[in-house]
């Protein structure tokens, strides 16, 4: 709120010397309360009616206004007038009035019961300490003679500023003429927010909807040294962009949740309104151009905080959409969530969870790579598969659960199982022909495990082309560029992979392929260092530790290598240098034999 002091103070004729009150303009929200009938009601019963009005004005002035930071300017014999400083509280006020009111019953049989007429407007003011002056006081008293007992009736000003639903019931009385107004004025009337259904329980989301859906809210600005009033909406701003490039997240706009700010809601009535689960909220700082950001991520279900965090940087990286602060929280906040979603599916029954939910929790047991996790996240799959007969991305995701079983040499029958892939994701595309997921997963069934690189590289250009941000279809083209040793075009391929998808809760997995496509490359020393940042996401994935192993060997760190051999070989004990060779996707016989001599090297027997 701005207010600016008049520069001159004035002397009143009558009281000669005196200076009067200072003069100051803000803009306020104005609530005029209309007692209706008064004069009527004075001649029946005076003494009555001015002591049940003298309590209500005292109820209001001590119960309703210091909660929500209104003023009384003054109290008339019947009507009041009260200032506000934003419209969502003067709404409140105003709402809160009529209730209380409306549930006063009369105490004899021979008293009549008050009824309001309410008006209300957001304007300029010009105020001292007396009282406060200016045509939007003034409109606001006009718009209660638009009011029926029991009303209340707004300005256009008002309504801009109001969430309908969640502030007030809204009602658009079109055009009104008023007294005085050369024009007539829109207006609206306001009545108590309809109860939504299921109020009082949890969310009855759509079970159908295969992401889990979050909303950013904006962010409490914290007193610097030079407070940034709009600095928390651009805060939220940016992570909601952050969070956007998740494919797993349905992300709420930020012209929705920007619309609840100077809102104190219950969690779970804004998770309603939004139409979402999880909520973030939180606050920020600027301090000698250092941004210092805390947010917590709330389950709305449940109203625990999932995960809190904190995150600091520089203004001025922010300002360029380069923050480190905000790709730390988006990353945190994504893992979170996934890590959230994972834990409900593990500790509740399948028919009981939530869609997004069984995906969520079969994607992280599928990556999380133990042999019971894995089993587990089959059988969610098949459980989703069943619950939508008609969606593809359970199916998709099937055929690569039967890919990564035989990655990991876990297959029993690799023949079967890649029969089972192409068959799965096959029914993706029969369902779907152009979704780039089930395109890209049929793209990676034909080239890993059928070794069929010009179907494999069609499936990969149709998802781009369907989508050029679908991240694991440049991921797997890499590979398979890799393995045609076009290798310029395969680390390519890996980076655009990357940047398209940088809070992947999978990250590893990216890691990975850009550690394959620098080893085939022959950048041993980049290809460690991906590979090993890979392993920090999840040591038990055997894809990686064989692209390290052989990376370690040709780069001559031999001792390295053979370490990394015995762990790979816990989790992969079965593995020779010729079934590797059997089911290495490359065809180019120089590149098997580099391969294969590095695992003789690493001590992988023959």
């Amino acid at each position: 709120m701005s207010t600016t002091k008049n520069t001159t103070s004035m002397r009143g004729q009558d009281t000669p010397g005196e200076a009067w009150p200072e003069l100051t303009r803000s803009t306020k929200t104005i609530v005029v309360v209309d007692l209706v009938e008064s004069v009527r009601l004075m001649q029946l019963d005076e003494a009555g009616v001015i002591d049940r009005w003298r309590r209500f004005v005292h109820e209001v002035r001590s119960q309703v206004l210091p909660s929500l930071e209104g003023r009384m300017v003054k109290s008339l014999g019947d009507g009041m007038l009260l200032e506000f400083e934003t419209v969502p509280s003067g709404a409140a006020a105003a709402l809160e009035i009529q209730r209380r009111l409306s549930a006063r019953q009369p105490r004899a049989a021979h008293e009549v019961p008050l009824q309001l007429r309410i008006g209300m407007h957001h304007c300029v003011v010009v105020h001292d300490e007396l009282d406060i002056y200016g045509s939007g006081v003034n409109l606001a008293a006009r718009l209660t003679t638009l009011a029926q007992p029991g009303d209340i009736v707004v300005s256009p000003e008002v309504r801009e500023q109001l969430l309908d639903g969640i502030d007030a019931g809204i009602e658009d009385m079109g055009e009104c003429w008023l007294k005085s107004l050369s024009e007539p004025i829109r207006a609206w009337r306001l009545r108590p927010a309809a109860q939504p259904a299921g109020s009082g329980g949890s969310l009855s989301l759509d079970r159908t909807e295969l992401r889990a859906s979050v909303a950013v809210l904006p962010l409490r600005t914290l007193a610097g040294e030079q407070p940034q009033l709009m600095l928390g909406e651009f805060v939220a701003e940016e992570l909601t962009a952050g969070l956007s490039r998740v494919p797993y997240l349905a992300v709420i706009s930020s012209l929705s949740t920007a619309t609840l700010r100077q809102r104190v809601l219950p969690v779970a009535d804004i998770a309603r309104s939004l139409g979402t689960r999880y909520l973030v909220q939180g606050s920020c700082a600027l301090l000698d151009a250092q941004l210092r950001i805390h947010v917590q991520l709330v389950d709305s279900h449940s109203q625990a905080v999932v995960w809190a965090g904190s995150a600091t940087g520089g203004m001025a990286e922010l300002l360029q959409g380069q923050s480190t602060a905000i790709a730390e929280l988006s990353s945190q906040l994504a893992q979170a969530l996934v890590g959230a979603e994972a834990l409900l599916a593990d500790t509740r029954p399948l028919p009981a969870l939530e869609s997004y939910t069984l995906l969520f929790g079969a994607i992280a047991k599928l990556h999380r790579l133990s042999p019971d996790a894995f089993a587990d996240a089959r059988r969610m799959l098949e459980h989703l598969a069943e619950r939508h007969p008609r969606s593809p991305i359970p199916k998709a995701w099937l055929g690569k659960w039967h890919v990564m079983r035989i990655g990991q040499g876990w297959s029993p029958d690799p023949a079967d199982d890649g029969r089972q892939a192409a068959w799965q994701t096959g029914n993706a595309l029969d369902l779907h022909p152009e979704h780039p997921l089930s395109l890209t997963l049929d793209g990676f069934v034909a080239g890993y495990v059928r070794k069929d690189f010009a179907t494999a590289e069609q499936r990969y250009d149709m998802a781009l082309q369907a989508n050029p941000n679908e991240s694991l279809a440049w991921l797997f083209k890499s590979a398979m560029l890799g393995y045609r040793e076009s290798t310029a075009e395969a680390i390519s391929c890996a980076d655009r992979a990357m940047s398209l998808s940088p809070l992947d809760p999978m990250r590893y997995y990216y890691e990975h392929f850009s550690a394959l496509a620098r080893l085939l490359a022959g950048e041993y020393g980049e290809a460690i260092r991906l590979g090993q940042k890979s392993l920090q996401g999840n040591r038990t994935h055997a894809s990686t530790l064989r692209v390290l192993v052989m990376a370690q060997a040709l780069d001559g760190q031999i001792d390295a290598a053979r370490a990394c051999a015995a762990q790979l070989r816990s989790i992969e004990p079965q593995l020779t240098v010729s079934s590797f060779q059997a089911r290495y996707p490359g065809q180019r016989q120089g590149q098997v034999d580099r391969l294969s001599y590095a695992l003789a090297l690493a001590g992988i027997p023959p």
